[in-house]
């Protein structure tokens, strides 16, 4: 995969921490596909992939600026289909979905999701509620919801990294709620965030080398 490819899924991984509420762009009933491209979308990622246990395909749409104020979000687009948009940097700047669509028709999975990354241990007290791994660059990820406050969360991410034996980053790693962390060439991004409804959400993501 190129890097910049890489990059770009991963960057659409990474916001699924702070979905929470109504996907903006509205999804559902045959090709969500189909609707992202109508709406203006432009395909720029395609890898197979597992999410949620169930085999499908993972892509990524370049969109037009999303409407002011719009927040990220993640949700159900269709049966054994999820997508996740995600608003430009600063308003007017182009937005992206991440799409996933299991393989066969009203295919569907909830719930406590199994571990996806096989080199950090599960932290404890965290439990996925969606989990990816991309089949061909096996960057992997999970996100979830924690009872505690964002740090609490963080730490148990952190704890996590170092008992796999991952070394900090990124300057004030051990006191950050957002961090990267290194082993050998692979790195993992951690992070944890209030969502939109007071919630906290988690994220951690695997890559297997150091994204540009």
């Amino acid at each position: 995969m190129k890097p910049r490819r890489l990059a770009l899924a991963a960057a659409a991984l990474a916001a699924l921490l702070l979905a929470g509420g109504a996907v903006y762009l509205k999804l559902g009933g045959a090709g969500p596909a189909a609707r992202l491209r109508a709406a203006g979308g432009r395909e720029v990622f395609r890898e197979a992939a597992t999410a949620n246990g169930l085999a499908g395909t993972i892509r990524v749409f370049a969109l037009p600026p999303a409407p002011d104020g719009a927040q990220p979000a993640f949700g159900p687009a269709g049966a054994g289909a999820w997508c996740a948009r995600i608003p430009g940097a600063e308003p007017g700047a182009p937005s992206a979905a991440l799409l996933f669509e299991a393989e066969g028709a009203g295919r569907t999975a909830s719930g406590v999701q199994p571990w996806p990354i096989s080199d950090i241990p599960p932290p404890d007290g965290l439990e996925p509620s969606f989990a990816a791994t991309l089949a061909g660059s096996g960057t992997a990820a999970a996100v979830g919801s924690f009872g505690g406050a964002p740090i609490a969360a963080a730490a148990h991410l952190r704890a996590a990294l170092a008992a796999g034996g991952w070394t900090p980053a990124t300057p004030g790693a051990a006191a950050a709620t957002s961090f990267f962390f290194r082993r050998g060439g692979a790195v993992a991004f951690g992070s944890a965030a209030t969502r939109a409804d007071g919630s906290t959400g988690w994220l951690l993501l695997r890559a297997p080398r150091a994204l540009p």
